[in-house]
């Protein structure tokens, strides 16, 4: 006879702990008897199709500049956070200069930590921090063109999903690269000039 106390534990179990729903239910598929088998693994793919458990497309804690996940400008990614694995990076690319926004949500609503770092992976460049079910996010303005990090930190279990964006300068970069007193653009009194400038 099929044990259902066991099996709506197991279901329970799962709902709450998303991301450690795979492994308990395949441990569990090995200590069941074959009724169980049966009905564990069919819980196990019913998961997988309607998204309750995510495989984490981050799976380690892979520092700047060896990381090989990638976040598009405009787009996301999902992946998880907890125990053993607080920190995810992805390396993200700016194709013009602009202000960048990073936003971070999760289903659970975990505190959760979001960063911008520059190529150099230690420069950071702006962070927000905060319960994430709605949604956190900032924006740094006056990028230049080139890499960044992204690290998602959270020492909670957390299903989330990462995404980035940019909105370039109403100026185009400037046809005189004026970075120097000897390559100083004229400037006539009473008149007005634009530009930008980046980090």
């Amino acid at each position: 006879m099929v044990n259902v106390k066991s099996l709506q534990h197991n279901f329970t179990y799962a709902l709450k702990r998303k991301h450690y729903a795979e492994n308990y239910l395949l441990k569990t598929l090995l200590k069941s008897n074959k009724k169980m088998k049966k009905l564990n693994l069919l819980l196990v793919l019913w998961l997988f199709c309607f998204g309750m458990v995510k495989a984490d497309m981050e799976p380690g804690n892979s520092a700047p500049g060896t990381t090989t996940d990638v976040l598009l400008m405009s787009g996301s990614q999902s992946g998880q956070t907890g125990p053993g694995d607080n920190d995810d990076y992805y390396q993200l690319t700016a194709a013009a200069d602009g202000n960048i926004t990073v936003s971070l949500f999760n289903s659970n609503n975990e505190y959760a930590y979001i960063y911008l770092y520059n190529s150099d992976g230690v420069s950071q460049l702006g962070t927000t921090q905060g319960f994430a079910q709605s949604g956190i996010s900032f924006t740094t303005n006056g990028l230049a063109a080139g890499n960044y990090y992204v690290r998602v930190s959270s020492s909670n279990g957390q299903n989330y999903t990462v995404s980035a964006s940019e909105v370039s300068p109403p100026e185009a970069n400037d046809a005189e690269p004026n970075n120097t007193v000897a390559t100083a653009a004229a400037y006539s009194v009473n008149s007005t000039v634009t530009g930008h400038i980046a980090l």
